[in-house]
């Protein structure tokens, strides 16, 4: 088992990378904490992530390039905007992610859309707010493949 659900799934995430599998996967989390991983990915520490067993600078630098930008991130702990407050989009922008998008690029996107369209969600999802959160939602895919 594992510690939190964030730690399952950046073990999840690890399987995604080329010549990772289970067993290196362990390896790799029960020598580098996972938010210190998750910081070296995104760092690009390729140095901090060769100090796991099995791996070199080939593998490190292919879990940066698979990996950077794109974990999947469910604790609410580690999805901040820039104010490092939680955002109110998270559903969107984890959506996002998990469609290949970069974090970053997504969180920007849905926070600057979301100011021109002068959409906040309220403690009550009513059928209007649905409809602008689809809006905003379609509006970031557009906004993030071009």
């Amino acid at each position: 088992g594992f510690f939190s659900l964030a730690e399952r799934n950046l073990f999840l995430d690890l399987m995604k990378v080329d010549g990772i599998g289970p067993k290196q996967g362990l390896k790799i989390l029960s020598s580098i904490p996972f938010m210190e991983l998750e910081l070296a990915l995104d760092a690009e520490d390729i140095s901090r992530l060769e100090s796991a067993p099995g791996i070199g600078k080939k593998t490190a630098q292919k879990m940066i390039l698979t990996l950077k930008g794109k974990l999947t991130r469910i604790d609410d702990s580690s999805v901040r905007n820039k104010n490092n407050t939680f955002s109110q989009f998270d559903d969107i922008i984890n959506a996002l992610c998990g469609m290949g998008f970069d974090r970053r690029s997504a969180s920007e996107t849905v926070e600057k859309l979301a100011r021109e369209l002068k959409y906040a969600p309220g403690v009550s999802a009513n059928e209007s707010d649905r409809i602008k959160e689809q809006e905003l939602f379609r509006r970031s895919i557009v906004a993030l493949s071009s």
